[in-house]
């Protein structure tokens, strides 16, 4: 029987991508082998073990054991956020060069949120309930937004290019986030059955809210850009 040792294994994988080495009965692998293999990442597979099959081009991993379609609404609802995201920060470009520092530190705020909803899901956990959104709780968010009059001097305005860019930017944020607040109902709640990670919807409704605030506050103080 032949004995592997670590120089074995360097030599038999110093050229793979996939850093992997077949033994079969007629080796004994030594400890000094096995040890080297792990610190370099090195699998030790039977020579007859089959290769794991390619993931298919059409899909992806819902979680770290299942395999869905791309379509499958979970994963619409990740695209949905990460292209949210995506235009958060283009709007946070935009409100840093009309020197809103305030407000990019609001979107700043924005994206983190919507970052621990997306971590949420991914990882299967429940959102904290205690988060607050640009220092406000669920039902202050849901207050000052239904009472823009009193907070911000402006009612329910009804968008137009005469704001200026930043209002209507915030506005399509707005647009956006009920857009992914869509997605996630699609995905958690089907109709058939209980509604599931209501956490989730409960943060995104929050979500929407405060962009709607932080679009009133920009027009109260009478558009920018």
């Amino acid at each position: 029987m032949r004995i592997i040792k670590a120089q074995d294994i360097e030599n038999a994988t110093r050229d793979q991508i996939v850093k992997e080495f077949r033994e079969d009965f007629t080796m004994f692998i030594s400890q000094e082998a096995r040890d080297y293999a792990e610190a370099k990442g090195i699998r030790i597979i039977s020579k007859d073990a089959q290769p794991k099959p390619a993931k298919p081009e059409h899909m992806t991993h819902l979680n770290g054991t299942k395999l869905v379609l791309k379509n499958h609404p979970r994963i619409i609802l990740r695209g949905k956020i990460d292209t949210f995201q995506a235009k958060t920060l283009e709007v946070q470009i935009l409100a840093e060069e009309l020197g809103q520092r305030n407000m990019v530190n609001m979107l700043g705020e924005v994206n983190d949120y919507a970052r621990k909803i997306l971590v949420a899901e991914l990882m299967e956990t429940e959102l904290d309930d205690g988060l607050t959104l640009i220092g406000l709780n669920e039902k202050e968010l849901r207050y000052v937004s239904q009472h823009p009059a009193q907070y911000f001097g402006v009612g329910h305005i009804a968008p137009s290019y005469t704001m200026g860019k930043l209002a209507v930017e915030l506005n399509l944020l707005r647009a956006m986030s009920r857009e992914v607040e869509l997605a996630a109902i699609n995905a958690f709640a089907d109709g058939t059955g209980p509604v599931e990670r209501k956490d989730i919807l409960r943060a995104l409704n929050r979500l929407s809210s405060a962009l709607y605030i932080m679009y009133l506050e920009v027009l109260a103080e009478g558009g920018e850009g």
